[in-house]
């Protein structure tokens, strides 16, 4: 029966193609999402082994049924391994993931693992606390608006704010030197390129080595000193031999993360938000005019085009998600992106329109750092306007300029 059912979804799913690979696809990927959530919400990409699952209602369920639905793939996707046709591509893909061996890790385990996870990394990502890193976060916005503002003609946003600006944040939270900067972001830039196959067959794994040897350090050198209030102060104090306690590896690789994710979605975010409104006029206008839209504005963003278009799931049993039965092992590639855009869930989806204030995941940081930007270049300016082509990474998973080039007239 299970073969029959397989089959005949198997043949419905076959006419709608969505190669994530494919640049179109990569510049534009919304058109193929409605295209897969009208025809085929659970699509089978043959060629890379996973199931895309596109609509918002089946989305939720997934994130949802940590039982049925593990975390578990996403070990293999963050060490350049998930997809087939990356392995392939990328033979060092099996042993880059010995770096992270069976510890736990957030973005990989399941409750009950999850959730003392989350307890104990938590504590210094709380609303309050964020919020206590407001100062910083302006005062570094506002030297980098300094720069940008005194810069004679065009000049490239991302560069000169977007990726600086959650760099240095989390450098600062660290206790990372000024000087290593540039290392970091080298490192980011190739770990990005390994989890998302863009070019993965000339990348080596040594951004995977050398950041884990840096951020073991830097926590050595902590051990060493007396303990702070700050985040590796309150990591450490977490620090123990497992269970109720973090060990000394998933210490170092929350610190990875951090670096990673944390820099790649406030840049995402940002970059993503300058370019929906230097396309929609309209709605920048009324930005200027309401600034207290900002916040919505943000939130509208991560809806409108989201940094992350998805992420993995696999499936502990036989399951049925949208008339479609999906077998034990079953790779799942749930696209938030795909989501967000659902006609069924939200009214005029491909319209960007500060005033939705829609609600959706993202990271608290990112929202902080993007509040305090949008707020300083409408406040600094009194018009930018696009100056050249947008650039964005090659990236099936993450949706990010690499490029804006803008013309910013100063106030």
């Amino acid at each position: 029966m299970w073969n029959k059912l397989y089959s005949l979804s198997h043949m419905a799913v076959k006419t709608v193609l969505y190669a994530p690979f494919d640049p179109a696809t990569v510049a534009d990927p919304y058109p193929v999402y409605a295209r897969l959530r009208d025809e085929a919400p659970v699509f089978h990409v043959e060629a890379d082994g996973v199931w895309a699952v596109s609509r918002y209602d089946d989305v939720v369920r997934v994130l949802r049924d940590t039982a049925i639905f593990s975390s578990s793939a996403m070990r293999d996707f963050m060490t350049g391994g998930v997809l087939r046709r990356q392995r392939a591509r990328v033979p060092w893909a099996g042993s880059a993931s010995m770096l992270t061996g069976e510890n736990r890790i957030l973005l990989s385990t399941d409750p009950p693992d999850h959730t003392v996870l989350r307890r104990l990394l938590s504590r210094s990502f709380t609303p309050r606390a964020i919020e206590a890193r407001r100062p910083l976060v302006q005062r570094l916005c506002g030297s980098l608006m300094d720069d940008l503002l005194a810069a004679p003609g065009p000049v490239d946003f991302v560069a000169a704010v977007s990726w600086p600006l959650p760099v240095l944040v989390i450098a600062e939270m660290l206790g990372v030197p000024a000087d290593r900067l540039d290392d970091f972001k080298r490192w980011s830039d190739q770990i990005v390129d390994v989890v998302s196959g863009v070019g993965a067959e000339q990348v080596d794994a040594s951004a995977f080595v050398e950041l884990f040897v840096f951020i073991a350090d830097l926590l050595n050198a902590r051990r060493r000193q007396p303990p702070g209030d700050d985040l590796v102060g309150v990591l450490l104090e977490a620090e123990g031999d497992g269970g109720d306690t973090l060990t000394a590896v998933e210490i170092a690789a929350f610190c990875m993360l951090l670096l990673v994710a944390g820099n790649e979605t406030t840049t995402s975010l940002l970059g993503n938000t300058l370019a929906a409104l230097v396309d929609h006029r309209d709605q920048l206008d009324l930005l200027r005019r309401r600034p207290e839209l900002v916040g919505p504005a943000l939130e509208e963003s991560l809806r409108f085009d989201a940094p992350f278009q998805g992420l993995y799931r696999t499936t502990t049993e036989p399951v049925d998600v949208a008339d479609v039965e999906l077998p034990p092992g079953a790779e799942l590639l749930v696209m938030f992106a795909s989501a967000n855009r659902d006609e069924r869930h939200y009214r005029e989806a491909d319209r960007f329109d500060v005033t939705r204030n829609p609600t959706c995941l993202g990271a608290a940081l990112a929202r902080l750092e993007g509040e305090v930007v949008l707020r300083a270049l409408l406040e600094r300016t009194t018009d930018f306007e696009l100056a050249g082509e947008i650039t964005r990474v090659p990236s099936h998973v993450l949706r990010s300029v690499s490029s804006l080039p803008l013309e910013v007239v100063p106030r």
